[in-house]
């Protein structure tokens, strides 16, 4: 179970320099860190029930392990939660929303002037609707230096990392959803968003006369 009193960080972003900084910020704050990896795909292209699992899909299941091992590593409470879903930025809105998360980390990357925007598109209507007293980090996969973690044996770190990717595979079998709009795999985590009304968008959070984080 998770301590109500613990801060909460929430990781958008991919790459073993995002997973660094964040596994670092939340042992510096003593907080629990979210990560949430949300698979994109057409409903319309999606045969009923053949939702993506994540037990087949190796980015996610690299992505959400190295984050995992390394939180293991440096004694920081980990969720990771693994969505499948045409909304990315309705998602990750949701789940910082929903699981209190007062910090959000965003990647940003070097590649082509079209993906860029694209990304910068999803950046930009996230800090939109982004609830005021949530701080909005983006950042590019630039590594991130971490102290030494607690001394482990190479024995027990192998095992660590094997247990890791065992529980998110465990987990997902068990948390996926039966509709194409959703699929959340929280794992030892929290309640996520209703899924009971799959087929409808999940509501913004009112930002009314809010500037926006930046």
């Amino acid at each position: 179970a998770m301590d109500p009193s613990k801060a909460r960080i929430m990781l958008a972003a991919r790459g073993r320099g995002q997973a660094e900084f964040a596994v670092d910020m939340a042992r510096r704050r003593g907080a629990a860190l979210f990560a949430i990896y949300v698979r994109t795909f057409r409903i319309l292209d999606t045969a009923p029930g053949a939702v993506p699992s994540i037990e087949d899909d190796r980015d996610a299941l690299e992505s959400l392990g190295s984050t995992a091992m390394l939180a293991r590593q440096y004694g920081v409470p980990f969720f990771p939660v693994y969505v499948c879903s045409p909304q990315i930025v309705e998602e990750i809105l949701d789940y910082t929303v929903t699981f209190g998360c007062d910090t959000l980390i965003l990647g940003k990357s070097k590649r082509r002037a079209f993906a860029r925007a694209l990304e910068g598109d999803v950046v930009t209507k996230i800090a939109e609707h982004l609830p005021s007293e949530v701080v909005l980090i983006t950042r590019d996969s630039t590594p991130h230096p971490l102290p030494p973690p607690p001394q482990e044996s190479s024995e027990s770190n192998e095992s660590s990392a094997s247990h890791t990717v065992h529980s998110i595979k465990h987990s997902s079998s068990a948390g996926i959803s039966n509709s194409p709009a959703a699929s959340p795999v929280p794992l030892d985590s929290p309640p996520g968003p209703d899924r009971s009304r799959p087929n409808e968008t999940p509501p913004m959070p009112d930002r009314t006369g809010d500037d926006g984080n930046d």
